[in-house]
């Protein structure tokens, strides 16, 4: 493992987000990352997955992810989109800030708000990644794409509990008059990180999983 990473068993929160979004398509768009449009039927049946993901390739079974580190530390993990159909699905992955809401559940920033803290030090731009189908020979084996993450924790960083989500988004879009409907459909894993103590940028930073 890299950097002196060091991983345990914890407990960690997954997020499912979906939104219905009756706009304009022009002011959907302004409104979140770019995503991929497509139509509402037949892709409604597309079913996909994320969470933390081995280096191999292979979902490993963490509900999350939970760092613990000080300011300056790095650590790199790797996060896998999964896909249960038999069809390529194209979805948008990128990294925003957590929160907890008025009612004490976990939630992440709208798709228009920039990140501020660690899901900016996350790194995960809006990109758009092509699932492949599910495979039926030899055996019936989903689709699955790795994507490595760095998170960078700045040196002037203080102590604290911060929260972020990495969010894949698939976005359906149904137009039968005025106004479009547009649908998002966002699914994430959770990231939690604590910073200790003082600075010190020479610390490595401890994985939990």
């Amino acid at each position: 493992m890299n950097n002196g990473v060091r991983r345990v068993l914890a407990t960690a929160g997954v997020l499912c987000v979906a939104t219905l979004t009756c706009a304009p398509l022009s002011q959907a768009a302004q409104a979140a990352p770019p995503v991929v449009t497509a139509n509402s039927s037949p892709d409604t049946t597309r079913t996909v997955g994320i969470g933390p993901s081995t280096k191999d390739g292979r979902l490993d079974g963490r509900p999350g992810f939970i760092f613990v580190g000080r300011p300056g530390s790095i650590v790199r993990d790797q996060v896998g989109l999964v896909n249960y159909t038999d069809k390529p699905v194209s979805v948008s992955l990128y990294s925003t800030d957590g929160f907890t809401s008025a009612t004490g559940a976990f939630d992440v920033l709208p798709g228009a708000d920039k990140p501020q803290q660690l899901g900016k030090w996350i790194g995960l731009k809006p990109q758009v990644i092509k699932i492949p189908a599910r495979t039926t020979s030899p055996i019936v084996e989903p689709g699955f794409i790795k994507v490595p993450f760095v998170v960078r924790v700045p040196s002037s960083a203080k102590p604290g509990d911060f929260a972020a989500g990495i969010v894949m988004s698939l976005r359906t879009k149904k137009s039968s008059g005025a106004p479009t409907v547009v649908v998002d459909r966002r699914v994430g894993t959770r990231v939690s990180l604590r910073i200790l103590g003082a600075v010190n940028p020479s610390a490595a930073l401890t994985q939990l999983s």
